[in-house]
Parts: structure tokens; sequence; C-alpha cells
């Protein structure tokens, strides 16, 4: 066959028998032909090779596929500004990790099914995955110190104290465990009770003694509660931090990488 006929046949082709994709675009259609001989026979033969250059089309998959990954990853961010005593951080992380898992199992069928290379769609939804999960165990630890009463380390508090720093310039003294003191607060009716017992006549000492540790131990709780508090709400703005930047520069990762 000589070349003037075969690229008469690719022009027939593309004219009359393409069919236009709504995922793929075809950009180049190459025909070469190489000659080649053959011990049993006197006249080379012709061998000829078209190479049809596709390029998939993105808007679908920017629309279905990466704005909903790019949704899930923010709202796996705002999950540490929602407030550990509404008591629905836990099962809103979950939540979010189920739909991720969904949206997975919708992207696996799309995808073909091979070990030698993994997709860009499908990497970027792993690592969200993975965010979440992490997310998942940030949660669970701010949850713990938040409703923690033991005495917290001085390491912990040297920590609040760091990450809190800047916000908390305008307190008075420049500290982060300093409260507005109420009428209601336990420490002034601890205060008001001890005055109210030292004042009692005819009581035992050590009856007055007990009910005075009793009173220092109550507000020694109140002041760990409130450190554990404070704790919890400086991991929260850390974790915040750490995720939003996680977040970034994993979908400008996925970005770059595409073809």
């Amino acid at each position: 066959m000589e070349l003037p006929a075969v690229n008469c046949f690719a022009l027939f082709f593309l004219s009359e028998k393409f069919i236009e994709s709504g995922d793929w675009t075809l950009e180049d259609v190459t025909i070469e032909t190489v000659d080649e001989d053959f011990d049993c026979c006197d006249y080379p033969f012709s061998n000829i090779i078209y190479s049809f250059h596709f390029r998939r089309k993105t808007l679908y998959h920017i629309l279905y596929q990466i704005l909903p990954c790019v949704v899930i990853i923010l709202l796996v961010i705002l999950n540490f500004i929602i407030p550990p005593d509404s008591g629905e951080r836990i099962s809103f992380c979950i939540t979010i990790l189920l739909s991720m898992s969904v949206y997975l199992l919708i992207l696996a069928d799309s995808l073909p099914e091979t070990s030698d290379d993994v997709a860009i769609l499908g990497l970027y939804y792993m690592s969200t995955i993975f965010l979440i999960g992490f997310s998942l165990v940030g949660t669970v630890v701010v949850l713990r110190c938040h409703f923690a009463e033991r005495k917290p380390s001085a390491s912990l508090v040297k920590f609040a104290k760091f990450v809190l720093r800047r916000n908390e310039r305008k307190r008075t003294n420049n500290t982060v465990f300093v409260r507005s003191k109420s009428p209601s607060h336990p420490q002034e009716t601890d205060e008001n009770e001890v005055k109210r017992a030292e004042n009692t006549q005819g009581a035992d000492e050590s009856a007055l003694q007990y009910i005075v540790n009793t009173m220092k131990e109550k507000r020694e709780q109140c002041e760990w509660k409130d450190s554990w508090r404070e704790i919890a709400e400086a991991m929260d703005r850390l974790l915040l931090v750490i995720f939003l930047i996680l977040g970034i520069s994993t979908t400008i990762a996925i970005w770059i990488r595409k073809p």
C-alpha cells in the first residue's frame, strides 16, 4: 500500500467514521510506514503504524470527583472549630469518613484495575481518607484533654501558654489561666463556706480542718479542669493550622502532578 492511499484512508476515517467522545479528545493521528525484508520473499513488506493521541477531558472529573473531595477536606478542617462540649465532634468526623469511603468506591468503578501504577484521583482520595483518620485521632485526644480532671503536667501547661500566647496578651497578668470572677463561681462559694465554718462557735478543730482541706481540693480540681480546657483549646488551634496546611498542600500537589 502506498503512502498517499494511507493518508486518504486516514482522512476518510477522521471525517466520516469519527464519533465525538464526552470523555476524550483526539489530539493527533500519525501514520508511519516501515519496510521490512524477510528471508522467504524477494521483495519487502510494508508495515503501517497508526498512532492515535488522546487527551482526557477534565470538566467532569473536576465537578463530580475533585470538588466534593475539596469540600470534604474543608469539613475536616472545620471539625476543630466545633466546641468540644457540643458532643458531636466524633460523630461528625465519622460521618465524613463514611462519605469519603462511598466516594472512593464510586471512583474505583471508573478507574482501570491495575497495580502497575496509581491513578492521581485515587491517590488524592486515599490521602484525604488518611487526613480524616488523623483528624479523628486528634479529635479523640482533644476531647480526652478537655474532660480530664487530674493535675496536668507542667509541659502541657507551657505548651498551652506557648500556643495561646498571641491571643492572650490583652488578658490580665498576660497569663492563660485567668478567669473572670462571678457570684456563681465555685471558688467564691467555697471561701464563703470556709469563713462561715470558722465563725461557727464550738466547731471541732479537726472537722474544721477537714472542711478547709475539702474546699482546697475542690478549688484545685476546678483550676485543673480550667487548665485542661485551655490545653484542649491550644491543641485545637494547633491541629487546625496543621490540617489546613496539609489540605492545601495535598490539593496543590495533585494539581501540579496532573498530566
